[in-house]
């Protein structure tokens, strides 16, 4: 670095300004999930600087101050609604704390567009005595929902301006025809053609933002393309309007099929660099990525490209705490480069951020802010000295903000008094499914790392049953082989099964573990409907068979809890679903928990609703962000899963009549059997794999129970795969746990299969260390007209002269 001192007198850096110098600093996000009006204090600015703060704070912005408090136990600063509300400080918004000592912070506030944002010219006063204005407020724009689209548009917009490097995108400004309900289709102009060059007349396109997608149709009319069916609903969903501006951009080129977009609202945009110049001084921005980094460049937002390009061309050096380096900004793409110097010499990191600043010089100004939102101490960066406690980084959504000091309020407000979000005092620690389903976002971080840390509460339910040689297994019959270390509490080598699902990001995974090291993988994406496996597989290993395409069985969708649901006991089916399969549900629906309890409800086609949830939401102590997974079954039955806000499945309680145990192994066989069907790929285990003690699954990934009778009497039930009713003449496994009492099963031996008046001769062969039935098996399953998923049950009795099994259908009349 080139500069007017050097590392050896180079000092902790802040800006001088009017109000003297500035002691530290911090950057925090609006990322709550249940405050509204706090900010996040890092722990390492605390540590340094709290026992200078006394409980009131003031904030001041633009010369008006506002009074806060401060949350020692939590380590925030609150009582900041009207604040937040005056300025619009909604999802993705940045503010920028400086601390002058007296316990007084000046701070700028930036928006998702990665610009300052522009200051309200009104009045304090006359704006708090207005009672309109609680009219105005949206929550969904303020709070986050991680599940709702507000968050999902928030999450695109500062991902593409704030995070990401994209130079390649195209811009769409929508007109009045775009927004025309009589047209049927709208038409790109030309200067979008390398977008849509690839595109086939007849085929589909998926609009995504960074979760949620589209279905658009294409059509191409006299040489021209077209967007069809399916844009009217993108563009009332997502509430566009005329002024608005789309950037679409293909973030993966061998999926050109796949755009991802984000909107820029007229109102709210267009404004905010006339305005932010008056003072010849324009803030932006930028969290630093690997590509940013390993590409020594910063692709600077698209309003500071648009209107400051010009006055960035002019710029020459970049300066960070009096050390500068000379730079490169590229006019037409929009990024400066040549930051290597700069980058080394402060030692910068992935997903820390840093805000520039423009005057009327020809120097780019430079903050630099750790991961958890720290100011850097810049001559320790300099000597090397990265190193700091929390690694919390200040863009991860919030879940859990303020369960500590809530537990025994039924509601929590803001400091306007207005109801936010429901408190998590409620715990259900009954205990029934031995292995808990969790979700995965499959967000960039998570595709970009070897290792998946698996959920702290899942980790206490199944740690211990978790082999070092794991299986991962989607219903397209692709099957990866990982490893699970205890150690680190992660399954590591899941680069390869990450490179399978480049296709799927942004996606929702559901992991089932089906014990014996098998985990099964579920992806729901668009409108959080379960994909079609056959447009999204990588590589086709086998057919998919859980999947009915005409009455919809077996396929799943998701919904996040919000406070209607929990007041009213409705819930909106997703579109995806409705469109598919909503016409051959019928209106009396019913809907099956995982502890056996099943309820009723209805179905209103014309309106998209199940209504009658009530004492679902009663039983299962359900709150605001928590979230069902819905398994359609077939004739108005669904399956519901119930995750709590850690992603993880509810434990929930037995339906129990009595405390007799016959009572609670009838239940746990037939939840068992419940939510075996649908789910179970048909897969070996590997002679690698360690020894299991779980008893509830099989080598196979067949759905296993065993209800001890007597000593020489045991019962197992499977459902029956895909190899099992395909004529293979394979057989169910055997469980390791039946046992008959003085020698094993013999290779070659035979068996009879006993079901009413008939029998059957069915041999025994070993298969992965374990016995399984093959000969006869074909000739059982015909006979007996057994289908793909149905249960059956084995009852062994070891008879004088042979071993018998009785036959069970429990699924049967």
């Amino acid at each position: 670095m080139q500069g007017t001192s050097s590392s050896k007198t180079l000092k902790n850096y802040c800006p001088s300004t009017g109000r003297g110098q500035i002691l530290g600093s911090f950057i925090s996000a609006n990322n709550n999930s249940k405050s509204f009006g706090s900010f996040r204090i890092p722990k390492s600015f605390y540590d340094e600087f709290g026992k200078y703060l006394s409980p009131n704070l003031k904030i001041m912005c633009k010369e008006i101050t506002w009074e806060a408090e401060i949350d020692t136990k939590l380590v925030k600063i609150c009582g900041l609604g009207t604040f937040m509300w005056f300025y619009e400080i909604k999802l993705y918004n940045l503010v920028q704390f400086d601390f002058y000592g007296n316990n007084i912070f000046v701070v700028n506030i930036f928006k998702d567009s990665g610009v300052e944002c522009v200051y309200p010219i009104k009045d304090k006063k006359v704006f708090m005595d207005n009672e309109k204005m609680h009219t105005v407020w949206r929550k969904e724009e303020y709070v986050i929902d991680g599940w709702s689209l507000e968050f999902d548009k928030a999450n695109a917009l500062w991902s593409f301006n704030s995070h990401q490097n994209y130079v390649d995108y195209f811009e769409k400004k929508i007109n009045f025809n775009d927004m025309d309900e009589n047209h049927t289709n709208v038409s790109l102009d030309l200067d979008l053609e390398n977008l849509y060059k690839d595109w086939k007349d007849i085929t589909k396109v998926y609009l995504t933002f960074v979760e949620r997608s589209w279905e658009i149709g294409i059509e191409w009319i006299g040489g021209r393309c077209y967007f069809g069916r399916g844009w009217s609903d993108f563009t009332k969903e997502t509430k566009l309007d005329v002024g608005d501006s789309l950037v679409l951009f293909k973030e993966d080129l061998s999926r050109p099929d796949n755009v991802k977009v984000c909107i820029f609202k007229g109102k709210e945009y267009v404004i905010d660099i006339s305005q932010g110049s008056k003072d010849c001084s324009v803030f932006f921005f930028k969290v630093l990525s690997d590509s940013s980094l390993n590409d020594c460049l910063v692709v600077v937002p698209k309003l500071i490209k648009d209107n400051y390009g010009w006055k960035l061309n002019d710029i020459r050096k970049v300066e960070v705490a009096c050390e500068s380096s000379f730079l490169f900004y590229n006019y037409k793409r929009g990024y400066v480069s040549n930051l290597e110097k700069f980058m080394k010499y402060f030692n910068l990191k992935p997903r820390e951020t840093v805000i520039f600043t423009m005057d009327n010089s020809n120097v780019l100004y430079a903050r630099i802010y750790q991961v958890d939102g720290k100011e850097i101490n810049y001559v320790g960066r300099c000597n090397g000295n990265s190193n700091y406690s929390d690694r919390t980084w200040i863009w991860n959504v919030d879940y859990d903000s303020d369960t500590e000091s809530e537990e025994d309020s039924e509601v929590e407000k803001n400091d306007m008094g207005i109801e936010v979000a429901e408190s998590s005092s409620k715990k259900v620690n009954s205990l029934i499914v031995r292995f808990p389903s969790f979700v995965i976002i499959l967000d960039r971080f998570t595709m970009d790392c070897n290792d998946l840390m698996l959920p702290e509460r899942f980790l206490l339910e199944c740690r211990e049953k978790i082999p070092f040689h794991v299986k991962l297994q989607m219903p397209n019959g692709r099957q990866v082989n990982v490893h699970f270390k205890k150690r680190e509490n992660s399954l590591s080598c899941m680069s390869a099964f990450m490179k399978d699902c480049k296709n799927l990001f942004g996606s929702i995974m559901v992991y089932s573990y089906k014990g014996e090291g098998i985990f099964l993988v579920y992806v729901l994406k668009d409108d959080f409907c379960e994909v079609d496996y056959f447009e999204f597989r990588t590589i086709p290993r086998a057919p998919v068979y859980i999947q009915d395409n005409i009455n919809g069985i077996g396929w799943k969708f998701l919904f996040s809890v919000c406070r209607t649901t929990i007041e009213s006991g409705e819930i909106e089916i997703p579109r995806r679903f409705w469109r598919r399969f909503g016409k051959g549900v019928p209106g009396s629906v019913t809907f099956d928990l995982r502890n056996g309890k099943v309820y009723s409800g209805h179905y209103l086609h014309s309106e998209r609703k199940f209504l009658g949830l009530l004492e679902i939401i009663t039983s299962t102590h359900l709150e605001g962000e928590e979230f069902l997974l819905f398994t359609y079954c077939g004739d108005g039955k669904f399956e519901i899963v119930v995750f709590d806000k850690s992603n993880v499945e509810k434990m929930l309680e037995y339906n129990l009549h009595g405390s007799e145990e016959n009572d609670v192994k009838n239940s746990e066989k037939d939840l068992l059997e419940t939510t075996g069907r649908h789910e179970i790929i048909d897969a070996e285990m590997s002679d690698e794999s360690e020894d299991s003690d779980t008893d509830m699954e099989n080598v196979n990934g067949e759905a296993i129970e065993l209800v001890e009778m007597d000593d020489l009497v045991f019962t197992f039930s499977a459902v029956m795969t895909l190899s099992n009713v395909n004529a293979s003449s394979h057989g169910t496994y055997i469980p390791r746990y039946i046992n008959l009492g003085n020698r094993n099963f013999n290779q070659g031996e035979r068996v009879m299969f006993r079901f009413e008046n008939e029998q059957w001769g069915i041999g025994i062969v070993y298969s992965n260390g374990l016995p399984r039935f093959s000969a006869g098996w074909n000739k059982f399953v015909k006979d007996n007209q057994i289908s793909l998923n149905e249960t059956v049950e084995f009852t062994m009795v070891e008879e004088e002269d042979e071993l018998v099994f009785d036959i069970g259908f429990p699924g049967r009349n």
